[in-house]
């Protein structure tokens, strides 16, 4: 345990000195500060500005983005707030976990670490949990400095956003491991664009596109089922996370896409959060038994 313990706590201060690090988490805060403080002050300008609560019972079954924003707008800021957190963390996950392990092997420094007397599956797990511990300090700070601006804008602190991030967590934790896996089998910038493309098709318009080339232009209908069963399953962490804030804002955005074309569960969509589980179980194995076996020159 303690050349696990050596080798993440090396590397996860190299990933905290980092101006990557800081930037996307002084960007965070900027985000969450127009909304949770700018967006609040200019919500009470509105007609329904002293409407606490979401009660759609009042309104009959209208779910349209403007009504929602109306009657609440607290869960509104709080979906879109948990969105640019889980977005940046998902960002942070790419930088930090495409170099802990290729740039390494592309100067040659990984001989060094192979030479001590410290196993293949020490280094793979040391460095994973510096890289997974970097993005739950970069969340916890975000969440801390949410908490503050919620409370000093007058919303209060919001027990419902700490939730849904404690959900959401494991979404940037599964892209990285993702891009740790890939880096093992090419250079590190090519790992963080390979990175960034399953990131963005991962997530709901991505996949609403893929379904729409693939049934519309090419009509491959299994291959889009196994492009699905590829692809990270980050629509149920979302949707399991902003559950905790208001589980109507999930099926009005799902319902204002092409609704034939969404995703369902036979074209091979993730449904359950057992899966991402799985899913990330499966990764590592993958991760793990490649850089165990590699011959490096």
């Amino acid at each position: 345990m303690l050349p696990i313990f050596y080798i993440g706590k090396r590397s996860f201060f190299d990933i905290t000195r980092t101006g990557v690090f800081w930037v996307i988490l002084g960007l965070t805060m900027i985000v969450s500060f127009g909304l949770l403080y700018t967006g609040w002050k200019k919500s009470h300008e509105g007609p329904f500005a002293e409407s606490g609560q979401y009660h759609q019972e009042e309104f009959g079954a209208d779910e349209s983005f403007e009504t929602i924003a109306m009657i609440n707008p607290r869960a509104v800021l709080l979906y879109f707030t948990y969105g640019s957190l889980i977005g940046f963390a998902n960002l942070l996950a790419v930088f930090v976990m495409m170099g802990l392990l290729s740039r390494d092997i592309d100067l040659r420094r990984i001989d060094m670490l192979i030479a001590r007397p410290v196993s293949r599956t020490q280094i793979y797990i040391g460095k994973l949990l510096a890289g997974w511990a970097s993005i739950i300090l970069y969340l916890v700070l975000a969440t801390l400095w949410c908490g503050l601006v919620s409370i000093v804008s007058g919303m209060g602190y919001q027990e419902d956003l700490t939730n849904a991030v404690l959900k959401g967590i494991i979404a940037p934790c599964l892209v990285g491991t993702v891009v740790y896996m890939i880096s093992l089998y090419t250079r590190s910038v090519v790992a963080g664009v390979i990175g960034m493309v399953i990131l963005g098709s991962s997530n709901n318009p991505g996949m609403v596109m893929i379904k729409m080339i693939g049934l519309t232009l090419l009509k491959v209908k299994t291959a889009i089922w196994m492009l699905y069963k590829m692809l990270p399953p980050m629509n149920v962490i979302g949707q399991n996370a902003t559950n905790e804030i208001l589980s109507g804002l999930w099926k009005m955005f799902v319902s204002t896409m092409y609704e034939d074309l969404y995703p369902i569960r036979d074209d091979g969509i993730y449904t359950e959060m057992w899966q991402v589980y799985a899913y990330l179980a499966v990764i590592l194995v993958i991760g793990w038994i490649s850089f165990a076996k590699r011959e490096f020159n």
